[in-house]
């Protein structure tokens, strides 16, 4: 890829990223995809997550889920926690298991069963023969022997807490023992219980805080990963739908003078188009002419004719009393003494 004009070489694409060709920025993998080359060229060459790991945008390798976590289906961009009643002690693993045991109780996220005492009430837990009250950050299910710490995506503001509440929808929380959530930032988004700020895809952006989405990029306009805002589109270039992750260069025989629009425009007769990424397309030089649209190329004036201006769609014919015998002319050639050429467009006197 290349970002800057001017440059008489592009840019290697990185592990985790993919490079379309033309393209002037590199694109992050999705979440729950990953790549470890750093030569794709394409979201559909970026590897699904395995089960069992999990994968945040723009990925070069999985990563495991951690003991208390799982994650069962592939392309996966967080792993789960075990929920309450399970556990789980190995790490990159699909499921959790049931804490079956009588006497023994699984918090959420929990790595290993836990002994119950059964004498603390719920939100309160034994400590050295009393019942304390747990702690923000932390909750007591009933019979705690000790204070669980709320995992990140979760909360506990008060005293007494049974349960850490997940974070709300457009707040996240990547710490764990927290008393509140935060903001999602400009530019990511947060599901409900976001262990992370996760960057808007290529293709999409986020222009406000503590949202649960991202915006699609408007036609006209492209959003790498993480935009904050929509980037038009330079002159010369397009993005004919929304959710562009780059813009597409002019085609042959086609340009645009301004910036952010959904289309090139054809060439009008008389003028044209040779490269690609045109702001603004040619004028027919004297002696050609074009009278198409979108086109690539000025024909020259044939045998008869001539085209002393710029621009033109048509040849004009040489009048009575000139002619012209060479194609591509600019000029009608005045017969010479003792010579006349009675018709428009004559070849010879």
């Amino acid at each position: 890829y290349q970002a800057a004009s001017g440059q008489t070489g592009c840019d290697a694409c990185a592990p985790g990223y993919y490079c379309p060709e033309g393209a002037s920025s590199k694109v992050a993998c999705e979440g729950g995809t990953y790549d470890n080359s750093g030569t794709i060229s394409a979201q559909a060459q970026c590897s699904d997550c395995p089960a069992g790991s999990h994968c945040p945008v723009g990925a070069t390798a999985p990563i495991l889920c951690n003991p208390g976590e799982h994650a069962p289906a592939p392309r996966s961009t967080v792993c789960a926690l075990c929920p309450q009643g399970t556990y789980q002690k190995a790490p990159g693993q699909t499921t959790c298991l049931p804490c079956a045991t009588e006497n023994v109780f699984c918090p959420a996220g929990s790595r290993l069963p836990v002994m119950a005492t059964a004498t603390c009430t719920a939100g309160q837990y034994y400590n050295a023969g009393n019942c304390d009250d747990c702690t923000p950050g932390r909750y007591c299910p009933l019979g705690a022997a000790f204070q669980s710490p709320c995992e990140a995506g979760s909360y506990s503001a008060s005293f007494n807490a049974t349960v850490c509440p997940l974070c709300d929808a457009g707040m996240y929380q990547d710490l764990t023992m927290q008393t509140a959530c935060k903001s999602c930032p400009l530019g990511r988004y947060c599901p409900s219980g976001s262990p992370r700020a996760v960057e808007c895809p290529a293709g999409e952006y986020q222009d406000a805080t503590s949202q649960s989405a991202c915006k699609t990029c408007p036609a006209g306009s492209y959003c790498p990963s993480g935009s904050t805002v929509p980037v038009p589109c330079r002159p010369g270039s397009y993005a004919g739908a929304p959710g562009a992750a780059e813009c597409t260069v002019c085609a042959l025989g086609k340009a645009q003078a301004l910036a952010g629009r959904s289309q090139c425009d054809d060439c009008a007769p008389g003028s044209f188009a040779p490269t690609t990424g045109r702001v603004v397309c040619a004028l027919c030089t004297p002696g050609t002419a074009q009278p198409a649209t979108g086109s690539v190329a000025c024909d020259p004036c044939p045998i008869g004719f001539a085209a002393a201006e710029a621009g033109l769609s048509t040849c004009p014919a040489c009048a009575p009393g000139t002619f012209q015998s060479a194609n591509g002319s600019r000029t009608c050639t005045q017969c010479p003494v003792g010579k006349a050429q009675p018709l428009v467009g004559g070849g010879a006197a």
